[in-house]
């Protein structure tokens, strides 16, 4: 597990790591340019951290649990094309653009995320499969579109949308 509170200087040639915490007191990450692989865990947790600039090549995740407060851009993820766990952004209330996620193809557990545009939704036109459940906190007008849009994904568990619908989505309602 690597803690990461301040800049990663010295820490340049790290290229994989089993979990990785970020809690950076600067707007960006420093000294992590050849990680490819953080295979368990990376949590984008607080500090100052507003962009995930300098994780360009980044590859494969375990799960992505962000709550950092000042996060507004993960597009430096762009790469990532798997997450062998789970996707969590619903506590990063300042992240209202998850450009960077495109890529993703498979999620191998759940997924939680807020959508706030149908910009988002469309973030995730690549995705085929999600293993476990997925929770979409979406603003009310955009229900019908994210339901629909991820109801053609092959979801492992339950799809949940809606800022308090607990019983699923049933297309069925967006006729």
């Amino acid at each position: 597990m690597v803690e990461i509170f301040s800049d990663a200087i010295g820490l340049d040639n790290l290229q994989e790591t089993h979990w990785l915490s970020l809690a950076v007191r600067e707007s960006r990450v420093r000294g992590l340019e050849s990680l490819h692989t953080v295979r368990r865990r990376l949590d984008v947790l607080g500090g100052e951290i507003e962009t995930l600039d300098g994780l360009e090549n980044l590859r494969r995740l375990g799960t992505l649990r962000v709550t950092a407060p000042h996060l507004t851009s993960i597009r430096a993820l762009s790469s990532v094309e798997v997450i062998d766990g789970s996707l969590e952004t619903l506590e990063a209330e300042s992240l209202e653009d998850l450009r960077g996620l495109e890529n993703v193809r498979r999620i191998s557990g759940s997924m939680k995320v807020r959508l706030t545009s149908a910009d988002q939704i469309g973030v995730f036109d690549n995705l085929e499969s999600v293993g476990g459940d997925v929770f979409l906190l979406v603003d009310e007008e955009l229900i019908c579109e994210a339901g629909m849009a991820f109801s053609e994904k092959s979801i492992g568990g339950t799809l949940v949308v809606g800022p308090t619908d607990l019983g699923g989505f049933d297309p069925a309602s967006c006729e």
